[in-house]
């Protein structure tokens, strides 16, 4: 209860801060720091690193909490030199950032004396905090030393960079399913799938009573392609990963309908399940399932989707639904955003809502700059609307443009009679002849004269 009394503090008062913030009121140094935390959070990356460039005065352990949060967004942003840089030089906050340091060094290629020395001084910084021995990080440092011998060995001898005997000694040595989950998880990570598998005899019941082993167990089967194994481990499970890997197996069968069943299943375990929603909102358009992926997209807002997408997304299900007002103020919000850089796909949507709305300007201007971005629909939109005055009239008519039957291709091929078209004689051409002749003679008279 406690702990839910303090989570609902926490989320009133990021509330008041928003709102400060956005209303314009001044907030404190410390209060932004939260504010961003907030952000890099929910993945908001920009507003974030705006807010901690902004800041200029900062007791020291509070500017290397700014640093932490910078060197977080470089390296999101896969600035591993910078998020490097900066994760160096908070010397208060070196036991949360000494991980991410030894993965920017190894991404940097730096060599492994350098990558060793960090990693020796963070182990000793986080000794206290670490459950599980730093197995993860130990690991993937030997990983890359592995790497780098393999790379050095010009000999043709195939080599793997988690050996059996490693893997075998780790399943013998494993005391508990939390260790066994830390192995299968390595055997993901290094794609060494079929190493585990061997050893599956050694696991013990505890080990398959356990719904996240046989997950993991299912997933290895997956990358090993073998739908069947995946299913004998996971079919009774209703987690929402269980649900994300038989929704992936349908879907690769081409079962769109199970498939979204599925990752609706696994919705409902975790909302904001992105492996679900990044497979089930494109299910809904294949499907036509409109008022379902307007809902799917709602869950987005938590997810580090960029808030542009979700945006365009929503205009989209609107068109669909037919909310064509609603769809078009979504869209217009967006031009913020790009201004004269709007992206093709958004161009045709609002040239198709501008039509069907009556924006006459508006689907002259879009049409317009669709076309110069060589979009040739677009194009002749634009010739139509130099064509006719009031082209979103014509364009929605249901009136038939071709009345007479005689004009379809199937009547053309028919014989038909050839009757020869009375001519009314409006002026008789003998009276046309003499009136000539008589011009003529008073030309010769005066000319005589």
């Amino acid at each position: 209860m406690k702990g839910i009394y303090s989570c609902l503090l926490s989320l009133l008062m990021i509330s008041c801060l928003i709102f400060r913030s956005a209303a314009g009121i001044e907030i404190s140094s410390k209060n932004h720091l939260v504010l961003a935390k907030y952000y890099i959070i929910n993945g908001n990356i920009e507003k974030a690193r705006h807010l901690l460039e902004g800041i200029t005065k900062l007791p020291d352990n509070l500017e290397d909490v700014r640093k932490w949060y910078l060197s977080l967004i470089a390296f999101i942003d896969g600035d591993y030199n910078k998020s490097l840089v900066l994760g160096q030089t908070g010397i208060t906050q070196y036991r949360h950032q000494c991980l991410m340091n030894i993965i920017n060094l190894i991404s940097l290629n730096k060599t492994m004396k350098e990558i060793k020395k960090e990693l020796h001084l963070c182990k000793l910084r986080t000794a206290p905090f670490t459950h599980n021995n730093h197995f993860w990080i130990d690991n993937i440092v030997k990983i890359r030393e592995k790497i780098i011998k393999i790379d050095a060995d010009e000999s043709d001898e195939k080599k793997t960079i988690l050996d059996y005997e490693t893997t075998h000694r780790m399943l013998i040595n494993a005391d508990s399913n939390e260790k066994v989950k830390l192995i299968l998880k390595l055997a993901l990570f290094a794609n060494q799938e079929d190493q585990i598998l061997k050893d599956l005899h050694i696991f013990s019941e505890e080990s398959f009573s356990s719904h996240n082993i046989r997950e993991l167990i299912g997933f290895l089967y997956l990358h090993m392609e073998d739908k069947q194994k995946v299913m004998e481990f996971i079919e009774d499970i209703d987690s929402a990963n269980a649900e994300n890997i038989k929704g992936n197996i349908e879907l690769s069968a081409k079962k769109h309908e199970l498939a979204l069943g599925h990752y609706n299943l696994a919705l409902k375990k975790k909302s904001n399940s992105q492996n679900a929603l990044e497979r089930a909102i494109p299910l809904t358009i294949a499907l036509e399932k409109w008022d379902m992926g307007k809902n799917l997209t709602k869950r987005l807002n938590h997810t580090g989707v960029d808030k542009q997408q979700i945006l365009a997304l929503n205009a989209m299900f609107n068109t669909h639904l037919e909310n064509y007002k609603k769809a078009w103020e979504q869209l217009e919000r967006l031009n913020i955003t790009f201004g004269d850089q709007i992206p093709n796909k958004i161009l045709q949507i609002k040239i198709f809502l501008a039509s069907v709305l009556d924006y006459h300007d508006k689907l002259d201007q879009y049409s317009d700059e669709a076309c110069k971005k060589f979009s040739g629909i677009d194009c002749w939109i634009q010739l139509q609307t130099m064509v006719w005055k009031n082209f979103s009239k014509h364009l929605k008519s249901t009136q038939t443009t071709i009345h007479k039957q005689s004009y379809f291709k199937k009547n053309l091929k028919k014989k038909s009679t050839i009757s020869p078209i009375d001519e009314e004689i409006f002026i008789d051409q003998k009276e046309i002849g003499e009136l000539d002749d008589t011009d003529a003679v008073k030309l010769l008279l005066k000319l005589e004269i």
